[in-house]
């Protein structure tokens, strides 16, 4: 399975990792929280030159996760948020992508 996690809180690891059915780990990264050479880390990098701060900055995301088969996002800050969702739970890529484009509406 092909997933999505997001790290919010360690630049210079971007927005988040996608991780390959076969371990290789992929990063998204986008302005001001990117690092120089990511690809001694990663297989693939992914850099989106906008401070992701709207869901038309994110809707190229969305699309290369859509792209890479992502099925599944951890996403453990908005675990905070939601009710009857532990930390440790994962979210189909089309219901997070619906609270995060809800979100950003308000």
């Amino acid at each position: 399975m092909t997933t999505f996690s997001i790290d919010y809180r360690s630049p210079p690891s971007g927005l988040g990792t996608i991780r390959l059915p076969n371990g290789d780990l992929e990063l998204v990264h986008y302005d001001g929280c990117s690092m120089d050479n990511p690809r001694t880390v990663y297989t693939e990098d992914y850099y989106f030159d906008s401070e992701l701060q709207s869901v038309e900055d994110l809707s190229p995301v969305f699309k290369l996760l859509r792209e890479k088969g992502v099925e599944k996002v951890y996403d453990s800050e908005m675990s905070f948020d939601e009710d009857g969702w532990s930390r440790t739970d994962c979210l189909d890529l089309e219901d997070w992508i619906s609270i995060i484009t809800d979100r950003f509406s308000y």
